[in-house]
C-alpha cells in the first residue's frame, strides 16, 4: 500500500509540473501542437487524483457490506481515465482542425522545443516507473495511470518531431498537422484504456492463468490427491485473486480425509499467485458425481469442465 501511495503521489506532483511546463511552452510558441500536448496534462492531474482516491479505497479490508472487499472501485477510476483521455483527444482534434483552417502564428520554437524535450524525458521515466510498480503491486489503477503517462510522452515525442520539422523548414502548416496526429494517437489510447476497464469489469479470465491452474489441478489428479475436478472459475480484482473449483474424491474416504485433500488443493492454488491475496473456495464431491448429476455443469470452455 505504501509503495502504491508513494508512486501515485509522485505522479500527481509530476503532472502538475507537466501542466506548468507545457503551458509555458505554449505561451512561448503559440503552437497548436503544444496546446494539444498541454491539454493532456490537465486531464492527467484530474485522473491522478481519482486514482489516488481509488487506490486508498480499494485496499480497505472487506466488511459486512462489502464481503468481497473494495477492489472494484479501481474499475471506476480506469473508466473515468479512459473517458477523459478520449474526450481530450476530441478537443485536440477540434483545435488542430481550427489551426489548420485559420493558420498558426509560431514564435520561439527553439525555447519551446527544449522545454518540451526535458518534460518528455521526465514523463518517460515516470510512465515506466508507474507501470512497473503497478504490475508488481497488482494495481490496475496504477498501471492505467502509467500507460496514460506513456501515451502523453508519445504525444510529446510526436510534437517534438513535428515542430523540429517546422523549425528547420519554416512550414508552419505542419504544426496543426502534428496536432491532428497527436489527437489521433490520444484517441486510440483512450479507447484502449476504456477497453481495459470493460474487460476488467466483466471478469475476463486470463488464458495463461487458466492454463497454470489447470496444470496444477491435473498434477493433483495424476498423483491421486483428487480424482477429478470441474466448475473451475477464477478472477482478479485489484490485488485479490478469487478461485472456485469443485474437486472429486473417492466416495469411500472419511470426511476428514476429503477435507485434507481439498485443503491441499487450495494451498497449491494459492502458491500460484504469491503476489496476490488469494481466496480459494473448493466444493467436495464424490467421484461418481457424473452418475449422480448426469447433466453436469455448464461453464466456460476455458475452465476445462470435466463431467
Amino acid at each position: 500500500m505504501q509503495k502504491k501511495q508513494i508512486a501515485i503521489n509522485i505522479s500527481l506532483v509530476v503532472s502538475i509540473l507537466m501542466l506548468i511546463g507545457k503551458t509555458s511552452a505554449y505561451f512561448l510558441t503559440g503552437s497548436a501542437a503544444i496546446l494539444s500536448d498541454a491539454s493532456e496534462s490537465v486531464v492527467h492531474i484530474f485522473v491522478t487524483c481519482v486514482s489516488l482516491l481509488s487506490i486508498r479505497f480499494a485496499d480497505k479490508p472487506a466488511d459486512a457490506r462489502h464481503p468481497y472487499g473494495h477492489g472494484r472501485i479501481v474499475l471506476f477510476s480506469i473508466g473515468i481515465e479512459g473517458l477523459l483521455v478520449f474526450c481530450t483527444a476530441i478537443f485536440i482534434l477540434v483545435n488542430g482542425i481550427d489551426a489548420l483552417i485559420n493558420g498558426s502564428h509560431l514564435q520561439k520554437l527553439d525555447s519551446g522545443l527544449l522545454l518540451i524535450f526535458v518534460l518528455t524525458i521526465i514523463n518517460l521515466a515516470l510512465g515506466v516507473f508507474l507501470v512497473r510498480v503497478g504490475k508488481k503491486e497488482n494495481s490496475p489503477a496504477l498501471v492505467a495511470n502509467g500507460k496514460h503517462v506513456l501515451a502523453d510522452m508519445m504525444t510529446s515525442a510526436v510534437v517534438i518531431v513535428g515542430l523540429t520539422a517546422v523549425w528547420l523548414t519554416g512550414f508552419s502548416i505542419l504544426d496543426p498537422i502534428v496536432a491532428l496526429m497527436a489527437g489521433t494517437y490520444v484517441l486510440f489510447a483512450g479507447a484502449s484504456i476504456l477497453r481495459e476497464a470493460a474487460n476488467l469489469s466483466m471478469d475476463e479470465a486470463s488464458t495463461e492463468d487458466t492454463e497454470r491452474i489447470n496444470l496444477t489441478l491435473d498434477a493433483l489428479v495424476k498423483n491421486h490427491t483428487i480424482s477429478e475436478y470441474h466448475q473451475l472459475r477464477h478472477r482478479r480484482i485489484n490485488n485479490e485473486y478469487w478461485i472456485e473449483v469443485h474437486v472429486l474424491v473417492p466416495k469411500d474416504i472419511t470426511i476428514s480425509d476429503a477435507h485434507e485433500r481439498a485443503s491441499l488443493v487450495e494451498r497449491q492454488l494459492e502458491q500460484l499467485f504469491p503476489t496476490y491475496r488469494v481466496c480459494v473456495t473448493s466444493h467436495i464431491e464424490p467421484e461418481d458425481h457424473c452418475r449422480i448429476h448426469p447433466e453436469g455443469h455448464r461453464v466456460d470452455p476455458l475452465s476445462n469442465d470435466k463431467k
